[in-house]
């Protein structure tokens, strides 16, 4: 048995034909340099998409670093796709910020920061609260811990529209059902 751990740095076309070719090609394992240059790829990568064989799509993984996304299209557009890993923002370990909430384009923006703001002022006030009582039930938590705990169960009155920032390692077919989801939903057309 021989095992190797490719690179990062081959493209995922490379990758897709040389796995496809490994099923097709009997004799060994196809690597992906070898197809860099051979005359028939984008050929067999246009064949094995067209007949639906996505799956040598998903070797390639690449992570996207994403700022001021909203929780809502976070959920609704990368969390709703399987094969994917992210790791986002904490509303129970970081203070959430009243300046971190999303406003959507053609609305009246007056409206919406009042609503953020009231929401806003309620999680502190929850937070405030919450944090003696958490304190005297569980005296072991410290100030800091008992401090996080309330940020923990305050988090729950923000709406979805509190932005986000994210890691996200997705394949190349989930990439391209992203693609095509985003145009059917209204939230992510901005």
């Amino acid at each position: 048995m021989r095992i190797k751990i490719l690179e990062t740095d081959y493209t995922p076309t490379n990758i897709a034909v040389a796995s496809a070719r490994s099923c097709y090609v009997g004799k060994s394992i196809v690597e992906p340099e070898k197809v860099e240059n051979w005359n028939k790829k984008n050929e067999l990568l246009d064949s094995i998409f067209k007949a639906g064989h996505h799956t040598t799509l998903q070797h390639y993984h690449f992570t996207i670093l994403i700022e001021d996304m909203s929780r809502h299209l976070i959920w609704r557009l990368l969390h709703s796709h399987m094969f994917y890993n992210s790791e986002q923002v904490s509303q129970r370990y970081a203070k959430m910020r009243i300046e971190n909430f999303y406003i959507p384009k053609n609305v009246n923006s007056e409206e919406w920061s009042e609503y953020y703001k009231k929401m806003f002022g309620y999680y502190e006030m929850f937070c405030e609260k919450l944090e003696p009582i958490i304190k005297k039930k569980l005296p072991k938590f410290q100030k800091s811990i008992s401090a996080k705990k309330a940020q923990e169960m305050a988090r729950y009155i923000l709406p979805v529209g509190m932005k986000a920032h994210l890691y996200h390692t997705i394949n190349v077919t989930t990439a391209l059902r992203y693609i095509s989801v985003a145009k059917y939903l209204p939230e992510a057309q901005n």
